[in-house]
């Protein structure tokens, strides 16, 4: 899952980990110093919006933004390396693949969706069954009795 990609706007309200040392700045542009740095496994905040690349704004990347809980000033990230986004996996955020694949699925008519959803469950427990059938239908071992 380490190349899985998700949509940012699925990622609005979920908490963003850093995998490394993250800067943090209050002013979202490229000529901005880093206010703070937050550190490696620790969370950067709860995503709130984010910023496109705009050069009006000197702004040449793309950049996160949340929103502190005491509703004092947001602050930002530059995208690029040092996110957990598997750790969104955690809190219920589906890769574009997994969304499409759902779309998929849901497109299809409900005896395929059905043969998709339980049809291995009813293969495997056939096969389980046959397995314990042929077990107890063999025959018996003769015995040893030269005594």
């Amino acid at each position: 899952m380490a190349d899985a990609t998700y949509d940012i706007s699925d990622m609005i309200g979920n908490t963003i980990y850093a995998t490394i040392p993250m800067a943090v700045y209050i002013h979202a542009d490229d000529s901005a110093s880093p206010d703070h740095i937050v550190p490696a496994g620790q969370p950067i905040g709860v995503l709130y919006s984010w910023l496109n690349p705009s050069a009006s704004y000197d702004r040449q990347e793309l950049w996160f933004m949340y929103w502190p809980d005491d509703m004092d000033q947001p602050y930002y990230t530059k995208y690029g390396p040092g996110y957990n986004f598997p750790a969104l996996a955690a809190q219920g955020v589906q890769t574009t693949q997994q969304k499409a694949d759902a779309a998929a699925l849901a497109a299809k008519p409900w005896y395929e969706q059905a043969i998709i959803k339980y049809g291995p469950y009813i293969l495997g427990t056939a096969l389980i069954g046959v397995a314990i059938k042929a077990y107890l239908s063999r025959p018996p071992k003769a015995s040893n009795n030269n005594l």
